[in-house]
């Protein structure tokens, strides 16, 4: 299958470009985008190609303090692979690394934006080890995590907001996730991004269970654009612990060049990523769709409506560091662990 792709001086194997190294059904091409203002909205902008499904599959969920958007678009691959496209959502690299464009078009959603980000950093790129499950592939792939600012202006419903250089983070991966996106079976993940007037952070650690790390990886991203890698970490959060919901939490990282970070952060509202399709259940998690358009919109005052769609969550937060306060959120998703203790999950 020769593909639009091919035309460009990209190749790396004896393939066309739409071939990919695996059957897997989940192998997929991912970007999102994660925008945070805690004093007054959040946002993520994702779109994903997968290959071995003939889909391209967008999403934006939204939320303010009480409320969250979501909407969720698919389209099969024979309309081509770029531009990036799928109902109301259009993604467009303007530079690659530096500048993206990001526009939803009105529609019953109530979410419609014309955004446009751009990096204050160079990409950082971390790899997730394999998980194999009976001997099968179920999980491996890379993240690049960029940091930026973005421009422009979303509408949720009849209210619009104006954007002037709010911080957020981009996260470009591939490869495949065969078990899904939802609460993790066991263990604790906690990725963080935060926006200071300097600088940038990313910081990805996944513990198992028992408290074995699995991922400890991160960067600092400086305004003069070094990088330093973090090389040490340590965490202390609070989750509740019948709802399960991020509390507050510190962390201590330290960089390659020996600078300590001490983190508080400060959850001021949530965003649930279910809406977006990051669930377990088959039918309902990302690439697997299978609807052209499918939108929703939660109370989140409502106890049993956030019981519902609690699982993967981006915590939108106040971060301080040392004594500097910025903006960012932290992603949590909490299983059996031995020291974070709470009720069990509703997995979805």
């Amino acid at each position: 299958m020769i593909t639009e792709y091919d035309d460009f001086f990209c190749h790396q194997t004896i393939e066309p470009i739409a071939h990919v190294s695996q059957n897997e059904r989940s192998w997929g091409e991912r970007t999102y985008i994660t925008i945070s203002d805690p004093e007054r909205f959040a946002i993520d902008v994702g779109m994903s190609m997968y290959p071995n499904s003939d889909a391209m599959e967008a999403y934006a969920i939204a939320t303010v303090p009480g409320k969250q958007w979501s909407f969720r678009a698919s389209r099969d691959l024979s309309a081509g692979r770029y531009p990036l496209w799928a109902g109301p959502s259009h993604m467009e690299i303007v530079t690659p690394m530096k500048h993206w464009k990001m526009r939803a078009d009105p529609n019953e959603s109530g979410i419609s934006y014309d955004l446009e980000f751009v990096s204050r950093g160079a990409p950082y790129m971390i790899r997730q080890p394999e998980v194999r499950k009976n001997a099968r592939l179920i999980h491996s792939d890379i993240y690049v995590f960029q940091p930026g600012r973005v421009n422009g202006t979303l509408t949720l419903d009849d209210k619009t907001f104006e954007l002037d250089g709010v911080g957020a983070h981009r996260d470009r991966t591939w490869g495949l996730r065969a078990a899904g996106e939802g609460v993790l079976p066991h263990g604790v993940l906690a990725w963080v991004a935060g926006d200071f007037k300097d600088y940038s952070l990313v910081i990805h650690i996944r513990d198992r269970g028992d408290g074995v790390p699995q991922v400890r990886d991160g960067a600092i991203f400086s305004e003069n654009g070094d990088i330093s890698p973090l090389v040490e970490f340590d965490h202390d959060l609070e989750f509740d612990h019948d709802s399960r919901q991020f509390l507050k939490g510190t962390l201590r990282v330290t960089d390659f060049d020996g600078r300590t970070y001490d983190l508080e952060i400060e959850p001021k509202f949530r965003m649930y990523l279910s809406g977006a399709g990051y669930v377990t259940e088959p039918s309902r998690r990302r690439g697997r769709q299978g609807n052209s358009f499918w939108q929703e919109r939660w109370d989140l005052t409502d106890p049993e409506q956030v019981a519902k769609v609690e699982g993967l969550n981006d915590n939108i937060s106040v971060i301080r560091c040392n004594g500097e306060e910025g903006t960012g959120v932290i992603e949590t998703s909490l299983g059996v662990h031995h020291r974070y203790q709470v009720a069990p999950a509703n997995i979805v």
